[in-house]
C-alpha cells in the first residue's frame, strides 16, 4: 500500500466521522457531498447522515436514501450496516407507506447474506421485521419467520427474543391456535419477568386474559386479570390499565350482562379523553366500535349514530391496516343494518369475509359469516343465509376441540405450578437457614440436649411427613378438580349444541321440508345426527337414562360400528353398585381406553370383559395391535390419555396394569374395589 493511499484512507476515515458528529448540518450540504465525492465509502457514511436527519424530521423522504444505502453497503461488503438500514426503513415503508411489498424486498435483498453478519442483534431482526410484514397478509408465514429470529438471536439479546416470542402468540391467538399461543404466552412472561419488564409483564397476562375469553373461560380471564391488578398497584400504566378494563367488559359481554359491558366502555372512553389522542389511536377504535355495536343491538339510532361517526372521523387511520379495517367493518355492518341499508350491508359482510380469509383471520372470519347470516335473514333470503350458518357454527364449536381444551389447561396448569413453585423455593431457602441456625445451636449443647435433639428430630421428621402428606393431597384435589372441570365443561358445550344448535338446525329442517328440497334435507339430516353424534359423545346422556352397565354396552357397539377392529364383549350387571362420580369415572376409563385402542393399536381384534366379584369388579381390555412400552410412551409430555386413565383409576381406589410389548398387542387390567 502507498503513502497516497494511506493518506486519502485516513482522511476519509476523519471526514466520515466529523459528519456523524455534526447531525444538525442541513441535508443540502450534506447532499453536495453525495453528488460530488467518488469515495465509496465517504458516500456510505453521507448517506447514513442524511437518513438519520430525515428520520426525525420527514421519515417518509428517507426512503430512498435508506435504499440507496442498502445497495451500496452490499456492494461494499458493509452487512452489518445493509443489515440495520432494512430493519430502520422497515417502518416507513409498512405504517407510513403501507406498502409491505417494499419492506419485504428490501429484507430480502440482505437476507441471503444472514452468514455474513456478524450483530445478532440485527440477524434476528431481520426476521422479526419480515414476520411484521406478513403478520396482516400470511399469519402462518409471519410465525414462521418469528421462530427464525429466535434462533438467530445470542443469550445477549434476551428483550429481542422475548418480544418475537410474544409476537408469535399474537400470531397464533390470530389463526385460533390457542395451544401454541398460550405456550408462547408463557414462554415470553418468563423471559420479561427475568429481565423485570413489568409493562410486557402487564401485556403478556391481558392477552391471556383475552384468549381465555376467546374460549368462554371467564373463571380463568378473571383470576389472570386480578393478578394484573396486583401489578398495577406497584406502577403506572395506564394501556395496560385500559386493556384490562377491555377485557373486564368483555366478560361482562360473555355473560350477557350488557349494561355493566356499557358503562366498562364508557369509563375506559372517559379515561381516553384525557390522554394523548395520537398514542390512543387503537383504543379509541375499540371503543367506538364496541360502543357503535352496543347501541346497534339495542336499536339505539341516536347513539350508534355518534360512535359511529366518530370512527369516520379517522378513516385514513382504520383502513391503513387489514386488521383494523376488519375491526371496524364489524361496526359498519351493524350500522347500515340498523339503520336500513341492508344492500350496503351485504357487500361490507362480503368484503368483510374476502379480506379475513385473506389474511387468514379466524375470529374476522366467524364475525363476517355471521355478519351475512344476520343481513341476508333482514333481505328474507334464508336459503343464502343457510350455509353461511352453517360455517358459522362449525368455527365457533371447534375452538372447543376436547384436545384443545384439554391442552389448554394443561399449559395453564404449568404456567400456575411454576409460580407457585417459585414461592416454594423461598420457603425453602428460609428453611434452611432455620436449619442451619440450629445446627450451630445444637453443636454447642449436644452432650447436655442429646434427648431433646432426637426429640426435635423426630418432631422434624413428623412435622415433614405431614407436609408431604398434605402436599400429595393438594396435588390429588387438584387434578380431580381439573377431572370434574373438563367434565362440567363437555356437559355445558354437549348441552349448548343439544339445544342452542340442534334446535336451529331442526328449525331450519322444518322450512326446508316446507319446501320440498329433498337433496337440502337429506344433508342437513346429516349435520343433524354429526351433532348428536359429537353431543352424545361429550356428556354421556345414556349414562343417566340407561344405568352404567348399558351405557358401557353402547359405547363398546359405538366404537365396533366406527372402527374395522371386531370387538367383542362380556359385560356383567354393575349398576347400583358405585356412586355418580365413580360411574361416569369407570365410563369414561373404557371410553378412552378403547378410543386410543382405535387410535393406536391398529388391532384386528379386541376383547372387553368386565367381571363382578364378592369385594371387587375386574376389567379387561385385551387387544392383538402393535403394542407399546408403557414406561416410555407414559414418560412422554404428550401422553396425556395415559396419565388422565391414571388419575382416573386412583381416583377410584383402583389399580391399573398394562402387559404390553412392542407389535405383540396389549391387555390392560382394572381392578376397582366395591
Amino acid at each position: 500500500m502507498n503513502n497516497s493511499t494511506k493518506i486519502n484512507i485516513v482522511f476519509t476515515l476523519f471526514f466520515a466521522i466529523s459528519l456523524n458528529c455534526i447531525s444538525q448540518k442541513p441535508v443540502d450540504d450534506f447532499m453536495t457531498i453525495l453528488n460530488s465525492t467518488q469515495d465509496e465509502y465517504l458516500k456510505l457514511n453521507t448517506l447514513d447522515s442524511i437518513t438519520h436527519i430525515l428520520s426525525k424530521t420527514d421519515e417518509l423522504s428517507s426512503i430512498p436514501y435508506e435504499v440507496q444505502f442498502i445497495d451500496l453497503a452490499l456492494e461494499l461488503k458493509e452487512y452489518d450496516k445493509a443489515a440495520m438500514s432494512a430493519i430502520r426503513v422497515f417502518y416507513p415503508y409498512k405504517y407510513l407507506k403501507n406498502d409491505s411489498e417494499k419492506s419485504l424486498a428490501q429484507l430480502n435483498k440482505v437476507l441471503p447474506y444472514i452468514d455474513s453478519i456478524s450483530i445478532t442483534k440485527y440477524k434476528g431482526g431481520l426476521y422479526v421485521k419480515k414476520a411484521g410484514a406478513y403478520f396482516d397478509s400470511d399469519t402462518k408465514k409471519a410465525i414462521k419467520n418469528y421462530d427464525l429470529a429466535v434462533k438467530n438471536y445470542s443469550d445477549k439479546d434476551s428483550i429481542d427474543i422475548a418480544d418475537a416470542i410474544y409476537f408469535k402468540a399474537q400470531a397464533h391467538t390470530m389463526l385460533g391456535s390457542y395451544v401454541d399461543a398460550i405456550k408462547s404466552y408463557k414462554e415470553s412472561y418468563t423471559y420479561y419477568e427475568n429481565l423485570n419488564d413489568t409493562s410486557y409483564m402487564l401485556n403478556v397476562k391481558n392477552n391471556m386474559a383475552s384468549l381465555y375469553n376467546e374460549l368462554n373461560l371467564t373463571n380463568e380471564a378473571q383470576k389472570t386479570l386480578n393478578s394484573v391488578k396486583e401489578i398495577l398497584k406497584t406502577t403506572d400504566d395506564s394501556n395496560a390499565l385500559i386493556n384490562s378494563m377491555f377485557e373486564e367488559a368483555n366478560i361482562f359481554r360473555i355473560k350477557k350482562d350488557f349494561s355493566k359491558e356499557e358503562k366498562k366502555i364508557l369509563q375506559i372512553d372517559s379515561i381516553l379523553n384525557t390522554l394523548d389522542v395520537k398514542s390512543q389511536k387503537y383504543n379509541f377504535l375499540k371503543t367506538n366500535v364496541i360502543l357503535t355495536k352496543l347501541y346497534a343491538d339495542r336499536g339505539d339510532v341516536k347513539n350508534a349514530t355518534y360512535y359511529f361517526n366518530n370512527l369516520e372521523k379517522d378513516i385514513e387511520y382504520i383502513t391503513n391496516s387489514e386488521y383494523t379495517h376488519l375491526i371496524y367493518l364489524n361496526a359498519k355492518i351493524k350500522y347500515l343494518n340498523l339503520i336500513g341499508k341492508h344492500q350496503q350491508a351485504l357487500e361490507s359482510a362480503k368484503f368483510m369475509l374476502k379480506m379475513a380469509n385473506k389474511i387468514n383471520n379466524f375470529h374476522e372470519i366467524q364475525f363476517a359469516e355471521g355478519h351475512l347470516v344476520d343481513t341476508y335473514q333482514k333481505l328474507n333470503q334464508q336459503a343464502k343465509a343457510f350455509p353461511h350458518l352453517l360455517k358459522m357454527k362449525e368455527l365457533k364449536d371447534s375452538i372447543f376441540n376436547a384436545q384443545s381444551t384439554n391442552s389448554l389447561l394443561y399449559f395453564q396448569s404449568l404456567f400456575q405450578t411454576e409460580e407457585n413453585e417459585k414461592n416454594l423455593l423461598v420457603k425453602q431457602n428460609e428453611i434452611e437457614l432455620l436449619e442451619q441456625s440450629e445446627k450451630y445451636t445444637k453443636r454447642i449443647s449436644i452432650f447436655g440436649f442429646v434427648g431433646l435433639g432426637l426429640l426435635s428430630l423426630a418432631l422434624f421428621l413428623w412435622v415433614k411427613r405431614k407436609s408431604l402428606l398434605k402436599e400429595k393431597k393438594l396435588q390429588e384435589d387438584f387434578t380431580s378438580e381439573l377431572l370434574n372441570f373438563q367434565e362440567q365443561e363437555k356437559k355445558r358445550v354437549s348441552e349448548n349444541l343439544h339445544d342452542g344448535l340442534g334446535q336451529s338446525l331442526l328449525l331450519i329442517k322444518n322450512k326446508i321440508v316446507l319446501n320440498n328440497d329433498i337433496e337440502t334435507q337429506k344433508i342437513l339430516d346429516s349435520v343433524i345426527n354429526e351433532v348428536h353424534t359429537i353431543s352424545h359423545g361429550l356428556h354421556p346422556f345414556q349414562l343417566e337414562e340407561l344405568g352404567l352397565t348399558e351405557a358401557i354396552k353402547s359405547i363398546i357397539e359405538q366404537v365396533s360400528d366406527n372402527s374395522e377392529t371386531f370387538i367383542s364383549s362380556d359385560i356383567e350387571d354393575i349398576n347400583g353398585i358405585f356412586t355418580k362420580k365413580q360411574e361416569l369415572n369407570i365410563y369414561r376409563t373404557v371410553q378412552e381406553s378403547l378410543n386410543n385402542m382405535m387410535k393406536h393399536s391398529k388391532a384386528e381384534a379386541c376383547r372387553v370383559e368386565i367381571e363382578k366379584q364378592k369385594s371387587k369388579v375386574k376389567i379387561s381390555i385385551i387387544d392383538n395391535g402393535v403394542g407399546f412400552d408403557f414406561t416410555e410412551e407414559y414418560s412422554k409430555i404428550g401422553s396425556l390419555g395415559l396419565k388422565t386413565l391414571k388419575e382416573r383409576v386412583r381416583f377410584l381406589d383402583g389399580i391399573m396394569s398394562f402387559n404390553s410389548e412392542k407389535n405383540k398387542g396389549t391387555e390392560m387390567f382394572i381392578t376397582i374395589p366395591i
